[in-house]
C-alpha cells in the first residue's frame, strides 16, 4: 500500500516525458538572504513555468495555505551556515504531513564528510518517510573533484530507501554507478542562462530530472527560463 503511495506521488513530480523537474527554493537557511522571492511568488513562478513541485522550508511552506496545484516537497535537514558541512534536522515527517507535503527532501555532505549522526538521521527519515507513503529526495553537496565516491553515495541511498537523489551535472559519473539506483536529479548550482543545455547533457548522461533554483528564480524572466529547462526536460 505505502510502496503504492510513493509511486503516485512521484508522478506527482513528474512532467509527461517521465522525467522530474523541482523548482529549488530552499537556500536561505544555509546561504542567508539570497534575494529569494516571497513565497507566493515562487508558487506562481512554479505553476506558470510548468514545474509541478518545489522544495521549500517549514517556515516558508507554513506562510500558505493553498499552493495553487504546486506540490510541497518539504525540507526536513539543513545546514545554519554554508561553511559548515554537518546538517541538522530542521522538520520532521509529522509537519510535512500537516503541510500537505507530497515529498520530503533531506540535505547531506556525505561527499565532503562522513558524519555517522547524519547518516542515521537520514535512514530513519526515509524509512518513516515512505512508511506513509512520501518519496525521499537527498540533496547531496559537494566539489566535482569529491564524487569519485559518488558510487558510494548512490549505494548508502538505495539500501537506506532513499528516492531522489540530488547532485550536479558530471559529465560520465552516472557510467560508473550501479543501474539499480534511486532516480538522480540534477541540481543547478550557480545561476546559469545556459541551464537548459546542461539539463538536455544530463539527460543524455542518463540522469532523470532538475532540481534547479538560482537559474530559474534569479533570472531576468524566471517564468520563462523555468519554461526553458521544461522544455529541456520534455525534450523539446
Amino acid at each position: 500500500m505505502h510502496g503504492f503511495s510513493v509511486s503516485k506521488n512521484l508522478s506527482h513530480l513528474t512532467l509527461e516525458s517521465g522525467r522530474l523537474a523541482i523548482l529549488a527554493a530552499d537556500h536561505e537557511l544555509t546561504m542567508g538572504d539570497i534575494g529569494l522571492p516571497c513565497t507566493e511568488k515562487l508558487v506562481a513562478i512554479a505553476r506558470d513555468s510548468g514545474i509541478p513541485a518545489l522544495t521549500l522550508n517549514a517556515g516558508r511552506a507554513a506562510e500558505l495555505s493553498n499552493f495553487d496545484g504546486v506540490h510541497l516537497v518539504l525540507q526536513l535537514m539543513g545546514g545554519p551556515t554554508a561553511t559548515e558541512p554537518r546538517k541538522h534536522v530542521t522538520a520532521t515527517v509529522e509537519q510535512a504531513l500537516r503541510l500537505g507535503a507530497t515529498a520530503v527532501s533531506l540535505q547531506s555532505s556525505f561527499l565532503m564528510s562522513y558524519d555517522e549522526a547524519e547518516v542515521t538521521k537520514i535512514s530513519q527519515v526515509a524509512y518513516e518517510a515512505r512508511s506513509f507513503g512520501l518519496p525521499t529526495l537527498l540533496m547531496i553537496s559537494g566539489e566535482q573533484n569529491q564524487y569519485r565516491n559518488l558510487c558510494d553515495c548512490v549505494k548508502f541511498a538505495k539500501e537506506v530507501g532513499v528516492d531522489m537523489l540530488k547532485i550536479p551535472f558530471v559529465s560520465s559519473a552516472l557510467g560508473v554507478v550501479p543501474k539499480d539506483r534511486p532516480l538522480i536529479l540534477m541540481s543547478g548550482g550557480e545561476a546559469d542562462e545556459q541551464i537548459d543545455s546542461r539539463v538536455r547533457a544530463a539527460l543524455k548522461e542518463g540522469y532523470s530530472g532538475a532540481c534547479i533554483g538560482r537559474s530559474i528564480f534569479e533570472a531576468e524572466s524566471p517564468i520563462e527560463a523555468g519554461k526553458a529547462v521544461v522544455n529541456a526536460l520534455q525534450g523539446a
